[in-house]
């Protein structure tokens, strides 16, 4: 009972200060992703060792592929590729590319009612606090 609870206060103090430090400083630090990491860590412990091996190999995979996005696109962050990956070892899955989708939807209706309102293209934006609304509201639906 206790564990789960951890995982999810370590979860929501990691996101909410990513998202603060992202919009403030277009940076997230790396004690948020040990925050981060140490809520996935914590959400493991009721899985079953084949679950574990999932998330692991699933995280490596979505942080690689966000890397590559970073680094051929120059429109990711290295905050946002980490901050990624971390979420990718807490939740499963279906529910880290449902959340993924979902932020990207809200960042591309943030952009759109950016031009439309300043008649300008956004150079650049904090993409924590899309990851941040996407992760709360996929976990509260799903």
């Amino acid at each position: 009972m206790i564990v789960p609870l951890l995982s999810s206060v370590l979860l929501s103090i990691g996101m909410i200060t990513a998202t603060v430090q992202d919009i403030r400083f277009h940076t997230i630090p790396n004690a948020v992703y040990v925050l981060l990491l140490a809520g996935g860590v914590c959400s493991l412990v009721p899985l079953s060792l084949s679950a574990i091996a999932e998330r692991l190999l699933f995280a490596l995979l979505i942080g690689l592929a966000m890397l590559f996005v970073a680094v051929k696109t120059d429109q990711l962050g290295g905050g946002d590729v980490k901050m990624i990956a971390c979420l990718a070892f807490y939740f499963a899955p279906i529910v880290t590319l449902y959340a993924l989708m979902a932020a990207c939807c809200i960042a591309l209706l943030y952009c759109l009612g950016y031009r439309l309102i300043k008649k300008a293209k956004p150079q650049s934006f904090a993409f924590a606090p899309f990851l941040t609304v996407a992760y709360a509201v996929t976990t509260i639906l799903i």
